[in-house]
């Protein structure tokens, strides 16, 4: 698996979908006989939001995130001498294709490109990778509006460890945000979201309890319904 990310300190000075895509595409290996991307378009990913910027507002650590994942198949045979040889020279031309972009008014940096073998039970079947639901995000075009908005796996489907959609999972997700943004000093933005979103869900149950019957009501006669 490739990856890399790139970190801006604004919305709009981050890459646009369709441009990672092309770069993406263009770093494929001429050759017919070097493999070539599993996917036909990229896994991208974005995190970051309005709370982060409000924790940096100086921009010391671009907070805004886009990562691009895919997944490169050597032709079965190849030898490991070739195979490490051919995803070198894409991991290469991944880097300069992205870099690229740069030209077109973006700001920010680039992580170095990362290549780990695929694994099934992270990355998830190939054939979710090949028919293109990989690619298909919810932050492919836009990152998401809030900090507390759940992150999105760029490595392989999102579960409820990164995707809550209850809320017990929610607030669980957020636990675990607050104490990773507490080991970077901004501790108190993520405390009070988490709290304010308990005593919200506390006062929602107190209110509906306001409404219903401690007993269900008795049918005709005085017998239970």
């Amino acid at each position: 698996m490739f990856e890399i990310t790139h970190a801006s300190v604004r919305v709009a000075t981050a890459p646009s979908a369709a441009s990672l895509t092309s770069a993406v595409q263009a770093a494929a290996l001429p050759q017919a006989d070097v493999g070539g991307w599993v996917s036909p378009r990229p896994r991208i990913t974005r995190k970051g939001g309005v709370l982060d910027v409000l924790a940096d507002p100086f921009g010391t650590h671009p907070q805004n995130q886009t990562t691009v994942t895919s997944i490169y198949e050597v032709p079965e045979g190849t030898g490991l001498v070739r195979t490490v040889a051919i995803l070198s020279a894409v991991r290469d031309r991944l880097a300069l294709a992205m870099r690229a972009l740069d030209a077109n008014g973006l700001q920010g940096y680039w992580s170095p490109v990362s290549v780990t073998r695929y694994a099934e039970a992270i990355n998830g079947p190939v054939a979710w990778w090949s028919d293109g639901s990989a690619a298909r995000t919810r932050t492919e075009e836009r990152f998401p509006i809030l900090t507390t908005d759940p992150d999105e796996n760029p490595r392989g489907p999102t579960g409820a460890d990164t995707h809550p959609t209850t809320p017990a999972e929610t607030l669980d997700a957020m636990a675990r945000r607050a104490r990773q943004t507490a080991e970077s000093g901004a501790s108190l933005l993520w405390a009070g979201a988490a709290l304010g979103l308990v005593a919200f869900l506390s006062y929602s149950a107190w209110k509906l309890g306001d409404h219903i019957p401690s007993r269900p009501p008795s049918a005709p006669g005085g017998s239970p319904a």
